[in-house]
């Protein structure tokens, strides 16, 4: 368990520190206590999320701005992203149950499909709405960001109280899985979402993963680890291979044991 509090930043941004302290039921901070372990600050750059007693000394900014981001997203294609490949033709309703920072979902909003993020964590939802807040006011992230629809809820509550008219073409998993320490950067970011978030049991995962097999219309599109086994050991229908992540692809419309047969051809693994 870790201690958080919301920390008052300039003076202009005391009124909205505390509403986001109430929503998010959190204690209100003039200072930096050592005792506590994150704070949230708000002010004129956005939410920011400050780690202390760590390595990591600067303020944490979500932030769909940065060139990288920006470059990966207007480059976009089947050709060469397979997470755009893995879940099909253009124009689609995705709805993304384990949204975390929004990464994935935000590259899927850049070749012009809507996407519905669910986070349960409040504090991960609080700077993903922030994020997406700025990135509107963004000349060119703003009609990326329009197509991105965050919630804070429960994901298995959340697709079972779907309705039939309001169920998704296509249902974008993403399990915590561990980083590989080939990639140093296992990104400090990635290591503060494992630490708010940390990971799900393996019956939440089944739950989640069963009730999303039911409510897709078309598709449900897994991320795991190239060498990683199969989500709750259910194989796919066919999976796209990249150098380190894989994505498995489950058709709806067929059952396990339908999907478990499809033949693995070699224009099913694509390697980038």
């Amino acid at each position: 368990m870790f201690h958080l509090a919301v920390l008052t930043g300039s003076p202009d941004f005391h009124v909205a520190a505390q509403q986001l302290a109430q929503q998010l039921k959190l204690p209100l901070l003039d200072k930096p206590d050592p005792s506590i372990d994150y704070l949230l600050r708000l002010d004129e750059a956005g939410l920011s999320l400050i780690i202390q007693n760590q390595q990591i000394t600067k303020p944490f900014y979500l932030d769909f701005s940065k060139a990288k981001i920006m470059q990966r997203s207007a480059k976009a294609t089947k050709y060469n992203e397979l997470i755009v490949k893995a879940v099909g033709q253009k124009n689609k309703f995705i709805l993304d149950a384990t949204a975390g920072f929004g990464y994935d979902a935000f590259l899927l909003a850049s070749v012009g499909h809507q996407v519905t993020l669910i986070e349960q964590s409040p504090l991960v939802s609080a700077l993903l709405e922030d994020a997406l807040r700025r990135a509107s006011h963004c000349a060119p992230l703003n009609e990326i960001a329009q197509r991105m629809h965050p919630i804070c809820a429960n994901s298995l509550h959340h697709l079972n109280a779907l309705m039939p008219e309001s169920k998704p073409d296509v249902i974008y998993l993403d399990p915590m899985f561990p980083a590989s320490k080939k990639t140093a950067k296992s990104k400090k970011e990635m290591q503060i979402l494992q630490h708010l978030i940390g990971e799900s049991e393996d019956s939440n995962l089944r739950l989640l993963f069963e009730s999303a097999l039911q409510h897709a219309k078309n598709r449900v599109v897994v991320k795991r680890p190239r060498i990683g086994h199969p989500l709750c050991h259910t194989i796919p229908a066919f999976s796209l291979c990249g150098k380190a992540i894989r994505f498995d692809i489950y058709l709806c419309h067929l059952d396990k044991a339908q999907n478990s047969s499809i033949k693995q051809s070699p224009r099913s693994d694509t390697t980038i």
